[in-house]
C-alpha cells in the first residue's frame, strides 16, 4: 500500500532551475527522478519540495518520497471517489499540523510531482473542473503544495 503525509507544505520545486538542469522525466519511477535530482544537487537545498519529502526520513524512518506523476494521478483518482472519507480520516487523526487535501480547483494548482515534462516544466496534479485529474505544467521555480508518499 501507500501512505500520504498528513501534512503538506507550500514551497518551490526548484530555486535555481536555469542553473540546475535535472533530467527527472520518469512518470512512473520516483526513485529515478530523485537520483537525477541528486546528480545536480546532492543536498537537495535547491530543490525544497523534494527536500521536504526526504527530510521525513529520520530517526530510523526511511521510505518517504515525492511521488512521480502517474503515482500521484492514481492517488487523485482514488481521492476523487473518496474525498470526504479521506479528508475526514486525516482530520480524525488529531495530529497537530494534519491538513485536509485541497481539492477545490480554484484553491490550488494541485500537488507537485517529482516529474518534469519534456519541456522541463513540473507536472502538478489536481482535480479538473470537469471531473477527473488535471495536469498543470508549472515553471520549475513555481511555488506549490507538496505531500510526501510512503510505500509499504
Amino acid at each position: 500500500g501507500t501512505l500520504i503525509s498528513l501534512d503538506e507544505t507550500l514551497t518551490q520545486w526548484c530555486t535555481e532551475p536555469s542553473l540546475l538542469m535535472a533530467e527527472a522525466y520518469s512518470e512512473n519511477d520516483a526513485q529515478e527522478n530523485l537520483n537525477e535530482i541528486l546528480k545536480v544537487d546532492p543536498t537537495l537545498e535547491k530543490f525544497p519540495a523534494m527536500k521536504w519529502c526526504m527530510d521525513r526520513n529520520k530517526d530510523g524512518v526511511s521510505g518517504w518520497y515525492m511521488p512521480a506523476s502517474n503515482e500521484l494521478r492514481d492517488f487523485w483518482k482514488v481521492l476523487y471517489e473518496n474525498t470526504d472519507f479521506i479528508n475526514d480520516k486525516i482530520v480524525a487523526t488529531g495530529v497537530v499540523g494534519a491538513t485536509i487535501i485541497k481539492t477545490d480547483y480554484w484553491d490550488t494548482n494541485g500537488y507537485f510531482s517529482s516529474t518534469l515534462s519534456f519541456s522541463d516544466r513540473v507536472e502538478s496534479l489536481s482535480f479538473s473542473l470537469f471531473g477527473g485529474v488535471n495536469v498543470s505544467l508549472l515553471s520549475q521555480d513555481a511555488w506549490g503544495d507538496v505531500r510526501a508518499f510512503y510505500k509499504f
